[in-house]
């Protein structure tokens, strides 16, 4: 050996070592906006069809292109998404203020109607009432305190998401731009084939999109809905119930009505008892069966995630990545659930040596 020289294997340790070096460092750089960079992508590979309409209608010209779709998603989705998100903040406030003197009122119409089955029925009133003094003000304080946590962390998280909003755009505008290329990219850095890298990406973008449709479209749906009954059968603050009803409509089974059954027996014992009978018929016929009547619609032929998977992902993702995790843990369970699916139907074959 030449002096100067070295071995193939110093320079693959040397070259391994400083790559993974390098990869760090650039995590810990890119890690706070991991998840709005991670969305973005989602972003860009859904809404190409979005890209390529002003790509054509431009005369190909692909900044021009892609600035027009990101207006156009702002213009159109983020604009309307923002001033629900201020309506919903001002009235979850105002809810919250008005919550210490409405509680009261709440209770004394429930043992007024207690007390009047308690005439007819004494061991049933009398168990109600005992029940109702050990449960209810427990469960409206912990809801309180829980909504309140959660109003006051998303008030001081308002420049954070502003800044993660300004990289989702940044990164979704060069995304839109550069996606063939990055695909080409990542299929020359990928240990797996050519053919294994296309099956991925479609199995992964199927799954994004039933994901985006059936958990984003049913439950702004299931919010609405909810929202509009309570307006109209004068619950307080229906914007706010109209957002928690969003959130839990991921739960399987149960979803909104831990939210639109509890207020509709409310309403019932509370002297409403033609609004509380509403409430539940409407919740259990109509907003009980968006899910069964839209999903499958909304899905199509894309692939879609079992509900538990969905919502055992949804909160890990809310644990691990904040209010974000509630779309990027089901979107990274795609991810894991389209390697698996392309290991199934390509991969798995040959290393077993069967036919293909």
């Amino acid at each position: 050996m030449k002096n100067g020289s070295s071995t193939p294997l110093f320079k693959s340790v040397t070259f391994s070592l400083l790559l993974l070096f390098l990869l760090g460092l650039f995590y810990l750089m890119a890690r706070p906006f991991l998840v709005s960079l991670l969305l973005a992508m989602v972003a860009a590979g859904t809404g190409r069809w979005l890209y390529h309409f002003f790509y054509r209608i431009s005369g190909k010209r692909s900044s021009l292109s892609s600035l027009a779709a990101l207006v156009t998603l702002v213009g159109g989705f983020l604009v309307p998404l923002g001033a629900a998100f201020v309506m919903l903040f001002s009235e979850g406030l105002r809810f919250f203020q008005t919550l210490p003197t409405a509680f009261p009122t709440w209770v004394s119409g429930i043992e007024g109607a207690i007390a009047r089955i308690g005439r007819r029925f004494p061991q049933v009133g009398q168990k109600l009432s005992s029940s109702l003094q050990d449960f209810l003000p427990k469960a409206v304080e912990q809801t309180a305190q829980w909504a309140l946590q959660l109003l006051n962390s998303g008030s001081q998280e308002v420049a954070s998401l502003l800044l993660q909003l300004l990289v989702f755009f940044f990164a979704l505008y060069y995304f839109f731009i550069d996606w063939d290329k990055i695909l080409l990219w990542i299929d020359g850095i990928s240990p797996l084939d050519r053919r294994h890298n296309i099956r991925l990406y479609r199995e992964f973008l199927s799954m994004a999109r039933a994901i985006l449709r059936s958990t984003l479209v049913v439950g702004a749906i299931q919010g609405i809905l909810g929202g509009l009954l309570f307006a109209l059968m004068g619950v307080s603050s229906p914007i706010f119930w109209g957002f928690v009803m969003f959130i839990f409509s991921v739960l399987p089974l149960v979803g909104t009505g831990l939210v639109w059954a509890p207020v509709g027996i409310v309403k019932l014992l509370s002297g409403s008892p033609l609004q509380g009978i509403f409430i539940l018929l409407f919740g259990a016929l109509v907003l009980g069966n968006v899910d069964n009547l839209l999903r499958p619609k909304l899905v199509g032929k894309d692939t879609a995630l079992h509900p538990l998977i969905v919502f055992i992902s949804s909160l890990g993702g809310i644990g691990l990545f904040g209010f974000s995790g509630f779309l990027l843990g089901p979107l990274l369970a795609a991810l894991l659930g389209s390697l698996l699916e392309t290991y199934r139907k390509e991969m798995k074959p040959r290393w077993l040596g069967l036919k293909e």
